[in-house]
């Protein structure tokens, strides 16, 4: 067990000679990982053949980005043909980790953890741009702890809604009225009594179109019509259509 400098990370570097091409997304994550202080030794090493670096590039390159020392395993001596096997097996997700924890529906949890934090930080419609990582889910849960309950009420099967996104939803509408949002998820759910008008009935008309088509709407535009819904009967408004463009400023969830 060694302290990495970026100093010394930076030495590695220089021995780096046969390996895959930095990804550099990766390396800002693991920069932010340590520059906020949720870097963990977890028994992951930096390998080593001879003089040259097999594994832990990423690792040293986040170091000398974020300016920060970390603490790892080296191993060393390891024949040149070893590079095929690392890293071979299956990586473990954010639901892994929850489940890890103890916490049922790890998988939906996380997803809905990481819409809610999109939906918060204003950045739904970023796409691939704000992967999390699996630390950043664990704050996720202590900083959103509701969304357990908003998870365990949908129906994992035979939903038209995306699971992750309508609980997502159901846990922010549950902070303006929770009673408003139950019933809300319920309609969407069930359809019984709505009439023509009703925005949540426009809304479950779209979904039911869309589970019939080949062309899926994205999930962000699944999101905006249901919030444009929301806010619709929070308004008492009676609605015929629900539109949401691609250039359009995302809605923001009415009180």
């Amino acid at each position: 067990m060694i302290t990495v400098t970026p100093q010394l990370a930076a030495s590695f570097l220089e021995k780096n000679t046969r390996n895959r091409p930095l990804i550099q997304t990766h390396v800002r994550r693991l920069a932010k990982e340590m520059q906020e202080g949720r870097w963990r030794v977890n028994g992951d090493t930096i390998r080593f053949n001879g003089d040259t670096m097999i594994d832990g590039q990423h690792r040293c390159a986040a170091s000398i980005k974020a300016g920060c020392s970390f603490q790892t395993l080296i191993v060393r001596g390891l024949d040149s043909d070893v590079f095929s096997t690392i890293d071979a097996g299956k990586g473990r997700s954010a639901g892994d980790t929850l489940s890890l924890m103890g916490i049922t529906h790890g998988n939906a949890i996380a997803a809905a953890l990481k819409f809610v934090e999109r939906i918060a930080t204003g950045r739904v419609t970023a796409g691939g741009k704000n992967a999390f990582t699996n630390s950043q889910v664990k704050a996720l849960f202590v900083k959103y702890p509701g969304i357990v309950e908003s998870v365990t009420m949908i129906p994992r099967k035979k939903c038209i809604f995306p699971v992750s996104v309508l609980a997502g939803l159901h846990y922010l509408f549950s902070i303006r009225d929770r009673e408003a949002a139950d019933k809300f998820v319920f309609d969407i759910l069930h359809g019984i009594g709505l009439e023509e008008g009703d925005p949540v009935y426009v809304l479950r008309e779209r979904l039911l179109q869309n589970s019939y088509t080949k062309q899926k709407l994205r999930p962000e535009f699944i999101a905006a019509y249901a919030i444009k819904a929301w806010n619709a009967r929070r308004g008492g408004k009676k609605i015929a259509v629900l539109k949401y463009l691609e250039n359009e400023t995302f809605p923001l969830v009415a009180d």
